[in-house]
């Protein structure tokens, strides 16, 4: 289907610049960039709670537990009750941190899809791989030797081993078929384990070799842990149609290879269910959880597996075996420690968090490229960014703002961005006037705060009240001379204080949708009904709101052709057409409001992309350009400074690869800036004078 995205083109457009569209292709190479960072200083911050935060965990050779959080890398002895937390101040290049590995000797390996960090007493971070064509990291080991691997993507797409031998990077020979990323394995003998094609690997000095023949698993396996004693244990999961089902494939248990033949493990084993996540310990113990029955848990014998009640936690996501064989449990009601027969919270003391971040700076990949335009001659300047991509970006009345994994990042020029560590976990930025909201969650609720701008940076304000009108994740938000309106797809929230929102009375309503019209969404396992609501957008005289729907039978593809409610008030909304005024087999992907002028951008069946224009919202004109497939990101650029008179960029624009992401666009006063998420590249175009 066409993918319905609620950010828009250019909130605060320059008054004589809109844009549309991105490259998406990316060519090009990394350098060796590394940074050492001292050893982590004493805090000034005041202490904080991290305890809900926690999101993987690996232990040492001593019993220190290592956590990963959202605000950095925790390092907690239990046995003399201290933790200390590692960020950007202490070498590591972003907040986030979404692996961590510890080898054999202690020395500890963090990352996150763009970075590795090794701290041996000090952080030493890799952001570039000695010119190897990386973008995109996935799961990391440590092997017997000390040597790092890493599954990774190339700019194609194609998936390599990236390899750390202490001094350099290499890569491995292409794999027979992509891998998965996701998670690899080192075993006591060095060989690496994954998983491509349906089927688990392991590579050696030898290359590659297949490990499962026709009938081994019953189903496509995916790969949980080597253990130490070189058995290899995979999963072979539910697929449902929800988080809580049904479930067409209810799955196929769990598979050991002990070197020479595969085990197929079940019910019928002993497992609680054949859905199973599974966890191996350093000393060789084996647990596995259940996301289908979280009440229970499994513990393997070495033949067979027992299964116990686990009391009390909830939302597992974080797993992992302590050396006295305890599964300990990252959880919404924080971190705890199961034995078998009780659960035990964990109170990780408290640690400081800093709020204010590291600056860094962004730099030049290549020489400028210019192209003349139809506003005059644009000049695109590629930059790399050190660490995690930017995101999200918003134009403000004090320069650019973006979010950066759990941080606020800001830039008056585009080059050098200062940080703030939110509060909050965030998901989307816009405006309230000349305050900056950040949208997002908090632990597993929905969450808002406002920043407002002290003269020389952003400042948290204090939350919006919002945790006990919405219920779902807060993924749209307008804000106008009117007021402000927040949405979780299904419902609307209205405000007129900016702080304090309450549920719309009179919202847009599936009912009031004409017979012919039926609604339309889509999943990886199959079509679901979506809500109500697919992007919001104030306007002088009140806001406007797009339904996703399709006229009759679309065939296995339903075209969301949209229908635009509209509101004076944000609380009671009017369904303005029956039909869709967009026509027939349209779509819209974005959606962008600048001096009383409306422009979506999508496309029709059959005819490629398109763009519209309405001065009330009502009635839209379909213009007489001929565009290739616009969705926010398409193959090229785009641009008008009227909204209405569209020229197409020469390819002076630098690509940028987008890996799994989208681009983030932001049109300024003076410029253009276009990032991606994953692999840190940045391009800044600017108006020659």
């Amino acid at each position: 289907m066409h993918a319905w995205r609620s950010s828009l083109v250019g909130t605060r457009s320059m008054h004589r610049l809109w844009a549309a569209g991105a490259a998406i292709v990316m060519c090009l190479a990394l350098g060796g960039m590394v940074v050492a960072a001292d050893v982590h200083d004493e805090p000034t911050d005041p202490p904080r709670d991290i305890d809900h935060e926690v999101t993987s965990m690996a232990f040492g050779p001593d019993g220190t537990a290592w956590l990963t959080t959202r605000l950095g890398l925790v390092r907690w002895d239990p046995a003399s009750e201290s933790a200390t937390l590692f960020g950007p101040a202490d070498g590591l290049p972003a907040s986030t941190v979404d692996q961590v590995a510890v080898a054999s000797d202690g020395t500890v390996w963090a990352g996150s899809a763009e970075w590795q960090a090794r701290f041996d007493g000090r952080w030493t971070a890799f952001t570039e791989f000695d010119g190897l064509d990386i973008v995109h990291l996935g799961g990391f080991a440590v092997g017997p030797d000390g040597t790092l691997w890493a599954a990774a993507y190339r700019s194609s797409g194609a998936t390599t081993l990236l390899r750390f031998d202490g001094s350099s990077w290499t890569t491995s020979p292409a794999p027979p078929s992509d891998i998965e990323v996701y998670r690899i394995g080192v075993g006591p003998d060095g060989r690496v384990w994954a998983v491509a094609g349906g089927d688990v690997l392991a590579y050696s000095v030898d290359g590659w070799q297949v490990m499962t023949d026709p009938g081994d698993l019953p189903d496509t396996p995916w790969l949980r842990a080597v253990a130490a004693d070189g058995s290899v244990w995979v999963t072979m999961g539910a697929e449902c149609l929800s988080e809580t089902g049904p479930c067409p494939d209810p799955g196929d248990g769990v598979a050991r290879f002990d070197g020479r033949a595969w085990t197929v493990f079940t019910t019928a084993d002993g497992l609680a269910n054949d859905d199973a996540n599974v966890v191996v310990g350093p000393q060789g113990t084996v647990w596995a959880t259940h996301d289908l029955d979280p009440g229970k848990a499994s513990r393997f014998d070495g033949t067979s597996w027992m299964t116990f009640d686990l009391p009390g936690p909830e939302g597992m996501w974080a797993l992992a075996v302590a050396p006295d064989g305890s599964l300990w449990l990252g959880t919404s009601d924080g971190l705890a420690r199961f034995d078998g027969e009780t659960t035990t919270p964990l109170d990780i003391p408290a640690v400081a968090v800093p709020t204010d971040l590291p600056s860094f700076s962004l730099a030049k990949a290549g020489d400028p490229q210019t192209s003349p335009t139809a506003l005059g001659v644009l000049s695109w300047q590629r930059y790399d960014i050190p660490g995690s991509g930017l995101w999200a970006m918003i134009d403000t009345p004090h320069g650019q703002a973006a979010i950066r994994e759990t941080e606020l990042r800001w830039s008056t020029e585009g080059t050098t961005w200062e940080g703030l560590l939110l509060s909050i976990a965030p998901t989307r930025l816009t405006l309230d006037g000349d305050d900056l909201i950040v949208l997002g969650y908090q632990g597993q609720e929905p969450a808002a705060v406002r920043l407002t701008w002290d003269g020389e940076r952003w400042t948290e304000a204090g939350p919006l009240q919002v945790l006990d009108t919405v219920a779902g994740w807060i993924s749209l938000a307008a804000f106008g001379p009117r007021g402000g309106v927040i949405s979780d797809g299904s419902s609307i929230f209205v405000t007129t204080d900016g702080q304090d929102f309450l549920p719309a009375e009179g919202g847009p309503d599936l009912q009031l949708l004409s017979p012919g019209s039926k609604v339309c969404g889509g999943s990886w396992s199959g079509w679901t009904d979506m809500g109500p609501i697919a992007a919001l957008v104030a306007t002088a005289d009140g806001y406007l709101a797009l339904s996703p729907s399709h006229q009759g039978d679309a065939g296995w593809t339903p075209i969301c052709e949209p229908l635009v409610w509209s509101s004076s008030d944000g609380s009671q909304w009017e369904l303005t057409s029956a039909a869709s005024p967009f026509g027939t087999d349209a779509w819209i992907s974005d959606l962008a409001a600048r001096d009383g002028r409306l422009v979506a951008v999508g496309g029709v069946r059959g005819s490629g992309g398109a763009v519209w224009v309405s001065d009330d919202g009502r009635t839209w004109d379909l213009l007489p350009v001929t565009l290739n497939e616009i969705s926010r990101i398409g193959d090229r650029g785009w641009v008008s400074a009227d909204g209405r008179t569209w020229e197409a960029l020469p390819d002076g624009l630098p690509n940028a690869f987008w890996a799994y992401v989208p681009a983030s666009l932001v049109i300024g006063e003076d410029r253009i800036l276009v990032s991606t998420l994953n692999t840190g590249v940045f391009v800044i175009g600017s108006l020659v004078p």
